[in-house]
């Protein structure tokens, strides 16, 4: 008796698996910063010499390299007081930024220097960050409102964009 040989039978089909990615970004303050960053000038030096915020962190997720930029999207302060004279302050003249860290991206200028708001066009912060899942960076603003702004408050909202390349 002989022993007779199996022959294996196989049928299959195949498939493509088809991924359709999107560019993502997405631009959020960390836990404890955003909101409102209060700036108090309680003496004549704060006037002068400005007062600084605290810091201000931020992380970007994105799959390709972007940029960061701010902006205001007024010139000028909105005002809350009683004072009907000296309530106008300019924002490029009046407040500054500057990047403190980043992680990923290279700080135009330097870290540390102080750059007035564009009046018509964003400031560039940060330049070829690289893509990644927490990208962070802190910044810190100046106000320096001079003596002759009257008394009472005044807000600006700040615009940060991170913008794919």
């Amino acid at each position: 008796m002989g022993v007779q040989a199996q022959t294996t039978v196989n049928s299959a089909a195949a498939q493509s698996a088809k991924l359709a990615l999107s560019n993502a970004i997405e631009l959020t303050f960390v836990e404890g910063s955003g909101g409102i960053s209060n700036m108090e000038f309680s003496s004549l030096n704060d006037l002068v010499n400005g007062v600084e915020s605290d810091v201000q962190h931020l992380v970007v997720q994105s799959n390709k390299h972007f940029d960061i930029t701010v902006s205001a999207p007024s010139s000028k302060f909105s005002y809350t007081g009683s004072s009907i004279f000296n309530n106008i302050l300019s924002v490029a003249s009046v407040l500054k930024i500057t990047c403190t860290q980043a992680n990923g991206g290279q700080v135009v200028g330097q870290t540390g220097i102080w750059k007035n708001f564009n009046l018509f066009t964003p400031t560039t912060l940060l330049t070829n960050c690289s893509p990644g899942g927490n990208q962070t960076f802190s910044v810190k603003y100046k106000a320096t409102p001079g003596i002759t702004a009257a008394s009472g408050v005044y807000t600006t909202n700040v615009i940060f964009t991170a913008t794919q390349q």
